[in-house]
């Protein structure tokens, strides 16, 4: 059934292909010789968003001049040139996009649904009403990464530590205070450094850092290297900690980083959050309804399997998962189209 699902679902991305590119063409989004500009939001050079944003830019992108897909080409939105841009992580993307300072960037799912409504850690904020939802594509791991002679196995153990808590704007950030405040903890109990995860992990060899939080797809090359190095591994959070973030915060799932992931004793138990690929409602639905086409197309599938550890998780039956906000129109339409939204 699974299967014959697939078929019926790539059958629809083909039969549509067509549509899409006559779409682009004729609906003056841009001249035959005219570039659009399409930036991605991403986050630190170390981390999950910023391959992952690579790895779509190579497939939405078709500039002019390229080969046409029938021809060997690229099967991207033509006249379309897509870029990433590197930034402080979901906040700092969800402001970019609020701001019209980049056109899609990416951001976790409760970080998105907490700016959006102005609820939680930024109630009395603006709400940032101009965002607008492509696409769910995979679940981010928490990780707790320790320097292995800081003596850290618990969070508790954290108290007087010197900690990354990720750089402000980072969803890390974000998802670190939940995890804090959980186990009995503020960032007043800990020493407190802002760094990325790359940074952080070079702290961390120089013996400068006991310990950092990432949330990021797996594996994540920050943590692989320490991990293969035996400078660091990950621990755990406590069980009824676990238990009230999840009664607490709807966005947060149980996760499991498998123990072979970095070289752990055992698989070990954590938490995840979804990534979403988001826009700007000033972006045209055209544009977007091409963009979403192409993220489903049969070539599209072949990349994402083959570009990234996190690309196999990209897929259209789990597209809509844990979106808590208001979809694009263009990306409305695109899953009307492809037969996920009725």
């Amino acid at each position: 059934m699974k299967n014959a699902m697939k078929v019926r679902i790539w059958s629809k991305v083909l039969a549509t292909g067509l549509v899409v590119l006559f779409a682009v063409s004729t609906q003056g989004l841009a001249r035959a010789d005219e570039r659009i500009e399409f930036r991605i939001g991403t986050g630190a050079i170390a981390g999950t968003y910023h391959p992952i944003g690579a790895l779509l830019v190579n497939i939405i992108s078709q500039p002019p001049g390229s080969r046409a897909c029938e021809d060997g080409g690229g099967c991207g939105v033509p006249n379309l040139l897509a870029s990433t841009v590197s930034s402080h992580g979901s906040v700092a993307n969800m402001r970019a996009i609020q701001d019209g300072r980049v056109e899609s960037g990416f951001s976790q799912a409760d970080v998105a649904q907490a700016m959006v409504n102005a609820k939680g850690a930024f109630s009395g904020l603006p709400r940032l009403d101009n965002v607008r939802a492509i696409a769910s594509l995979y679940p981010e791991t928490l990780h707790v990464v320790v320097r292995r002679d800081a003596g850290i196995k618990s969070i508790q153990d954290l108290r007087g530590k010197r900690v990354s808590l990720d750089l402000l704007g980072s969803g890390t950030r974000f998802a670190a205070g939940v995890i804090l405040a959980a186990h009995g903890l503020g960032e007043n109990d800990v020493i407190t450094v802002q760094a990325t995860s790359g940074r952080a992990a070079h702290l961390m060899r120089q013996n400068e850092l006991d310990a950092f939080f990432l949330v990021a797809g797996i594996p994540a090359r920050a943590v692989t290297t320490l991990a293969r190095d035996k400078v660091a591994s990950v621990i755990e959070l406590g069980d009824a900690e676990t238990k009230k973030i999840l009664d607490e915060h709807k966005f947060f799932s149980r996760a499991e980083i498998p123990d072979e992931t970095y070289a752990l004793a055992d698989p070990l138990s954590t938490i995840a959050v979804g990534a979403l690929w988001l826009s700007s409602s000033n972006v045209p639905d055209d544009l977007i309804h091409a963009i979403c086409m192409a993220l489903w197309s049969e070539k599209a599938r072949f990349a994402l399997d083959e570009g990234h550890p996190q690309g196999k998780h990209i897929k259209l039956e789990t597209a809509l998962d844990g979106i808590a906000i208001p979809l694009h129109p263009g990306a409305e339409r695109c899953y009307r189209e492809l037969g996920v939204l009725k």
